[in-house]
């Protein structure tokens, strides 16, 4: 057993210092909150429900759009919601509810191409007239395109990646856009999502700038591609 201990704690030590391994300082502040739920700093993760939550703020209320959440000192001229939830922190929980970064990845800006990971829901809470109001987070964005309400769509986990030691959705604080960017933990995986002139903020439907929000990320299911067996 104390052989045993000293091996994971050598592996732990040996990950704490590889350059692209920025998630050992993150896990140790893991707090557990009982019925498998645990706290990572503002970030509640619910194991049960394969979800997790955060706070942030709407950031704008009208404009073009190429994200739906970043940092404070990211594009928050083009961000519909900002949080100061840590890039890596957001990282980490959607790694423990069992995210993972797919095969089609986008190496620039603007690739037209559709990413692919584990597919996730976004949906916002807030308060109106004292009362909780859950929706999905498209009723806020409008797609300039067709002419209305982006439609309700799946959303997937990308989780950026390290440039000599740097973790790039921490340096640029982008973490969920609307057109698509390498550096970003979330993606959208539309066609759309290469063309940054499509994805407005939905003034008829968006509340005030800086009300409080909850962000509620849950991961979906994949869909199980069938595989055709050759008649013998």
């Amino acid at each position: 057993m104390r052989t045993l201990i000293l091996i994971t704690a050598a592996m732990l030590a040996a990950h704490a210092m590889a350059a692209e391994d920025p998630l050992e300082q993150a896990k140790k502040r893991v707090k557990p909150l009982g019925n498998n739920r645990v706290k990572l700093g503002d970030i509640t993760i619910d194991k049960n429900a394969n979800s997790i939550r955060f706070p942030a703020k709407i950031n704008m209320t009208e404009g073009l759009l190429e994200l739906l959440l970043c940092a404070p000192h990211g594009k928050t001229h083009e961000s519909l919601l900002v949080t100061k939830v840590e890039a890596e922190d957001l990282n980490l929980a959607l790694i423990l509810i069992g995210c993972k970064k797919g095969k089609v990845k986008v190496k620039e800006q603007g690739e037209d191409v559709v990413p692919d990971g584990t597919p996730l829901k976004i949906e916002l809470e807030y308060k109106e007239n004292g009362a909780a109001k859950l929706i999905p987070v498209e009723n806020w964005i409008y797609n300039k395109k067709a002419d209305h309400q982006m439609q309700p769509t799946k959303w997937v986990y990308t989780g950026s990646f390290f440039d000599e030691g740097e973790y790039m959705a921490k340096v640029t604080g982008t973490y969920i856009v609307t057109f698509h960017d390498s550096f970003t933990i979330i993606d959208l995986p539309l066609r759309e999502a290469a063309d940054d002139t499509i994805f407005w903020v939905n003034e008829k439907t968006v509340k005030g700038k800086d009300l409080p929000v909850e962000l509620i990320i849950t991961k979906l299911e994949e869909e199980k591609k069938e595989v055709e067996k050759e008649a013998d």
